[in-house]
């Protein structure tokens, strides 16, 4: 269940322990509307919600490597009966 809650330029630049964190910390900031960061031993991780609207966000997700390299993504989550839904 991952999967949609990563993007996919992104989720091949980390392993899976990042993928775990990035993924909540997608969650947490389509829940809550926060900024979240957080600093692996490859680089950071930080996601933001860039937009909203008609009971959809978009969170934006961005990696910086420790060597520099920086990818950006973004995932859309609506809110639903059930809780939010990513696609």
């Amino acid at each position: 269940a991952i999967g949609g809650l990563i993007g996919s330029s992104i989720g091949s630049q980390l392993d899976e322990q990042e993928r775990r964190q990035l993924a909540a910390m997608t969650r947490s900031t389509a829940s809550t509307g926060r900024a979240r960061h957080y600093r692996s031993k490859s680089g950071s991780i930080s996601t933001r919600m860039s937009y909203e609207a008609g009971g959809c966000r978009t969170v934006e997700q961005e990696i910086i490597k420790n060597d520099g390299t920086r990818r950006t993504d973004s995932v859309q989550a609506c809110r639903t009966a059930q809780g939010w839904k990513f696609g």
